[in-house]
């Protein structure tokens, strides 16, 4: 009974650190305006609290999943926990932009070893059945963190003013530190680390099938990061207020939350996997094409909201089936590396979308929004190249 109640409170734990970190990465997207004029810098100094974070994970995530592969899952979430809680304090010492952005580097250097645990997690954790929904919920807490980062700094700021907001989020994060080391104390830090079985990272590069599933990621966060980087522009053409703009956001976002649960649910239900991120792919491409020609605000927030479902809820399949390829003695660095192609597509096809959008008819992004149907499109051959059932012998491979 103490070892369930353990394994939940570690998973629980889990969600916490994973939402908490995403709410410290974008917690001044909203009020940057305010947060520019408080520490008397130029908005772009802000915005570059945000965009360090894709950078540092580019940087930190590989050594990040080979470190949980070697050690353990639980002194990776540790360490991240610990620093991400130093880092947010220092944020919080002096009204100082220096403090602010080192505390954010701090942040970001955390967020990998957070965030890469998840399969590892899962995988110790849980039974072989119930792991796509567990890293449906992993990522669930992502989203949630993304939309409490988007909500609250200017519902906090209103009600509470700047100083009080940022001490409410650093007792916060001690506060979920000390629910962390509660549960590591009824677990302990023992984990079933098999030391004849540590290959090195390169291995995963010969595995073509997670190369594939490195292809998907690398556009589906690349696609998802553009259309919330440029939703504005995007939108412009419908002549909607910047609060409409806001709430088709959050709805692409929350469609997001909830495919991420029912998808990774009815992979547990079916044990079919390829099937599920093909009718992500066959749905989500005709809305995209889409999108530039819709002139009604309720039909774009049910098509983005669908969008939403079936491109970010399919992301835990790809992590459980990226794991599933590489073997469990690998899969923090499986993960690692499906995060790390994804940021740096979160980087490269947003800026794609900004010089095509802005030259397309009427203002639609109409090539922008071509260029990422197209994409996915060329994907699918690739996907039908996986075999549903396949299990490589990869050096990371364990018995099942």
């Amino acid at each position: 009974m103490r070892d369930k109640i353990a394994k939940w409170m570690i998973f629980f734990s889990y969600i916490l650190l994973v939402a908490l970190n995403q709410l410290l990465w974008i917690n001044f997207v909203t009020i940057s305006d305010v947060v520019s004029k408080i520490y008397n810098i130029d908005t772009f100094f802000v915005g570059l609290l945000a965009i360090v974070f894709p950078i540092v994970y580019v940087i930190v995530s590989i050594p990040s999943g080979i470190f949980i592969d070697r050690r353990g899952y639980k002194l990776s979430l540790l360490i991240g926990a610990i620093v991400m809680t130093i880092f947010t304090v220092i944020r919080d010492l002096q009204q100082s932009y220096t403090f602010l952005f080192i505390g954010q580097l701090g942040i970001a250097f955390a967020q990998p070893f957070i965030n890469n645990s998840v399969s590892k997690l899962a995988n110790e954790e849980f039974p072989e059945n119930k792991v796509p929904l567990i890293i449906g919920l992993g990522s669930l807490a992502i989203f949630i963190g993304v939309g409490a980062g988007m909500a609250l700094p200017s519902i906090m700021l209103s009600y509470m003013g700047f100083s009080s907001m940022m001490l409410w989020i650093t007792v916060s994060s001690i506060i979920i530190l000390i629910i962390f080391l509660i549960s590591l104390l009824l677990s302990g830090m023992k984990e079933n680390l098999k030391r004849e079985e540590r290959v090195k990272f390169r291995h995963l590069l010969g595995l073509r099938e997670l190369l594939i599933f490195s292809m998907v990621t690398f556009v589906g966060m690349g696609v998802f990061n553009g259309i919330l980087t440029w939703i504005q522009p995007m939108l412009s053409h419908l002549n909607i207020s910047d609060i409409d703009v806001g709430i088709d956001g959050l709805m692409f976002v929350f469609g997001g939350m909830v495919g991420s649960i029912v998808i990774p649910w009815l992979v547990t239900v079916y044990g079919k996997r390829r099937i599920f991120i093909l009718i992500a792919f066959f749905i989500s491409v005709p809305i995209l094409f889409l999108i530039p020609f819709i002139v009604n605000f309720v039909a774009m927030v049910a098509l983005t909201t669908i969008l939403g479902f079936f491109m970010l809820g399919s992301f835990p399949v790809l992590i459980d089936w990226g794991t599933i390829v590489s073997g469990i003695s690998l899969a923090g660095s499986a993960t690692s590396f499906l995060w790390f192609m994804g940021q740096i597509g979160g980087f490269i096809i947003p800026l794609l979308m900004g010089v095509l959008g802005p030259i397309s008819p009427d203002n639609t992004y109409l090539y922008a929004m071509l260029l990422s149907g197209i994409l996915f499109v060329i994907l699918v051959p690739f996907i039908l190249r996986v075999k549903e059932t396949q299990k490589m012998n990869s050096p990371g491979s364990v018995s099942q």
